[in-house]
């Protein structure tokens, strides 16, 4: 695994499930604003997903099929920047979120999200889409997920991708976020599920890779989340 500084298919249902109860008209001027600006913790990527980010598909950086004896002499090839990023939530149905839409804003290289502090006390949906306000004119974003969340069986189907897995999902992403942005469901903590890990945002153009990252956590739901991983 790389120590990277900056900070299935049940999988992809669980972001769309949809809710048994109807949306409700939204109201901007409930929108909640928050600003972080700490510094964000290390996290732990497996080396084959920096290699995708590397490899580029457009044809900037490096063939896909290429081998690297040395992994270290091939990160240093790159130039690592990192850009800030937004995280709207946004109610599906009422009293999901502690607010109808809350915008969470994340410095230089992105940061942690504890979802316990933004849900609410009734069950539902609710909507989570990402901004990024130095990448506005990127043509295309790529967007992995490395999941942080154990499998768990709920009405006979298994949900979560199981620890330190990852999948690209960038069409997945830039979909959903062309609208309202992921769903996720609260119901038995389907949304801790769902949305547990590391969503790693990359851009590469030429010898620079522009980075930011967003972590997902559920400090009272603990026992649904993977330990952290040990670098080797």
């Amino acid at each position: 695994m790389r120590n990277l500084k900056f900070s299935s298919i049940i999988f992809l249902i669980s972001f769309f499930m949809i809710s048994c109860t109807q949306p409700i008209e939204r109201d901007h001027t409930l929108t909640h604003k928050i600003l972080i600006d700490e510094i964000p913790d290390d996290i732990k990527v497996p080396i084959q997903m920096w290699d995708d980010i590397e490899a580029d598909p457009i044809g900037i950086g490096e063939s896909a099929s290429e081998v690297i004896e040395d992994d270290e002499k091939k990160l240093n090839r790159n130039t690592i920047l990192f850009s800030p990023v937004t995280v709207i939530l946004k109610e599906h149905n009422p009293n999901v979120l502690t607010n109808s839409e809350i915008r969470i804003e994340l410095p230089r290289g992105g940061g942690k999200i504890d979802l316990s502090k933004f849900t609410g006390d009734s069950l539902g949906s609710f909507f989570v889409r990402f901004e990024w306000p130095e990448w506005k004119d990127a043509p295309e974003i790529r967007s992995f997920y490395v999941s942080r969340a154990r499998k768990r069986k709920l009405d006979g189907d298994v949900y979560g991708v199981g620890c330190n897995k990852y999948l690209e999902i960038s069409s997945e992403v830039a979909k959903e976020n062309s609208k309202l942005g992921l769903k996720v469901n609260t119901t038995r903590d389907r949304h801790v599920t769902a949305l547990s890990g590391h969503f790693v945002f990359a851009i590469k153009n030429g010898r620079q890779i522009f980075l930011s990252q967003v972590t997902f956590v559920d400090s009272t739901n603990r026992n649904l989340i993977c330990e952290e991983l040990k670098v080797i």
